[in-house]
């Protein structure tokens, strides 16, 4: 079974320009191995992804150490793989868990899918770079230092990849959605003021804050410590939808008085410890505002917070909150956008400024957020038709009492 470790470099120690022995530096790198074994070129290829890279190293190379244990049951090394076998290893991540049972209503996103397509791709197009022809020498080096090599041929290409990837969303799990959840488009101030203090980190009260300001998690997580002016109070990401060529398209947020105090606590309290420890490790700091500060085996990657990370932490707050249905990240954005619509319908602001402070390049964007004030508008003119017809009954039923006692 393939096995994912954690391995230190080696230093050389010198007294006089005489080399007196050797010991483990303060750097680590990942290795794959199989029965103790350590692989080539899988480790090379692993050590190759930089810890502080945006493509989330440690998840690729899980991802090609679960696909290698597939088709190790299958009797096959990874660069004996076809087309055949990487739509099977998608169609097992989707219909049957980790223990190998099926399930029958798959809860997996198409985004997880894409990331395995994106980690095999990486891998897979390392594998045609370097190798020539296709004929990929396979190494494995045992305990005792000896090499066994074996001679294979490339029998897949990263293009078969992307196309497999495309058929199982397609049609594994685009239809398996189902309409049985409860979705929450915008929370009660008691709910917004419980969840707040639910977070358990005041870096997850701050992602959560400025998706409340009508940001996109993914522009959230895209903040470097550059582009956060606590002076102007505004936050600028690096990338955007449909605005990521150039920096000048990307919109400044404003984020107000409690976004700053927010961000500063987390910046003095949490960030500013954690880079003084890796720092003294000689590790660089990331140039992103939100980083992973969780210790993995015993020290703090530092790499840039993941999406996936804040819709856990939100489903633990929502659970520990008490509020029922669905969470999302975009529902912080959603009610932004149902607060400008209702401030829209009051003439305080118009459907231009919505559009620029929401980030939207098309003046339909907002039309689902004002269908839905309007249909709140029209409710309550209801019910308060409906409570003066039940008042003019009540009046008219004591009228006719009165009369018959008369």
């Amino acid at each position: 079974m393939f096995v994912l470790e954690k391995a230190r470099s080696i230093v050389e120690i010198k007294k006089a320009r005489k080399l007196v022995g050797r010991e483990p530096s303060d750097e680590f790198y990942y290795v794959i191995c199989l029965n103790n074994s350590v692989e080539f070129p899988l480790s090379r290829w692993a050590r190759m992804l930089p810890l502080t890279s945006q493509n989330k190293p440690h998840t690729y190379i899980s991802v090609v150490v679960r696909f290698c244990n597939f088709l190790l049951k299958r009797k096959k090394r990874y660069y004996e793989a076809q087309p055949k076998d990487i739509r099977d290893f998608y169609d097992n991540a989707v219909f049957f868990d980790k223990e190998g049972h099926y399930i029958e209503t798959p809860k997996i996103l198409s985004e997880t899918i894409d990331l395995y397509k994106k980690a095999l791709i990486h891998f897979y197009k390392y594998l045609n770079d370097f190798y020539d022809n296709d004929i990929v020498k396979s190494v494995s080096v045992t305990t005792d230092g000896q090499a066994v090599d074996v001679i294979g041929e490339l029998k897949t290409r990263w293009q078969d990849i992307h196309k497999e990837a495309e058929i199982c969303i397609k049609y594994s799990i685009s239809t398996h959605k189902t309409n049985d959840k409860v979705y929450i488009k915008e929370y009660s101030d008691e709910e917004l003021a419980t969840l707040y203090h639910s977070f358990k980190t005041l870096m997850q009260k701050a992602i959560f804050l400025l998706t409340l300001k009508g940001m996109r998690i993914d522009e959230v997580l895209s903040i470097k410590t550059s582009d956060y002016d606590p002076k102007k109070m505004t936050v600028q990401p690096s990338r955007s939808k449909g605005r990521r060529r150039k920096k000048s398209d990307i919109r400044t947020v404003v984020i107000g008085p409690e976004g700053v105090q927010i961000i500063s606590l987390y910046l003095f309290h949490e960030r500013t410890p954690a880079l003084n420890q890796i720092l003294k490790q000689g590790r660089n700091g990331s140039e992103y505002l939100f980083v992973t500060l969780r210790k993995v085996n015993g020290e703090i990657p530092f790499t840039p917070y993941t999406q996936e990370s804040f819709r856990s932490a939100l489903k633990t707050a929502a659970k520990c909150a008490g509020i029922k249905g669905e969470v999302k990240p975009h529902i912080g954005r959603s009610q932004r956008a149902i607060e400008l619509a209702r401030l829209e319908h009051q003439g305080v602001i118009t459907q231009v400024q919505i559009n620029l402070i929401m980030g939207w390049k098309s003046l339909e964007a907002h039309k689902p957020y004002n269908d839905h004030v309007y249909k709140e508008e029209a409710e309550k003119i209801l019910e308060n038709v409906q409570q003066k017809r039940i008042a003019r009954l009540d009046a008219l039923i004591k009228e006719q009492e009165v009369g018959s006692h008369e």
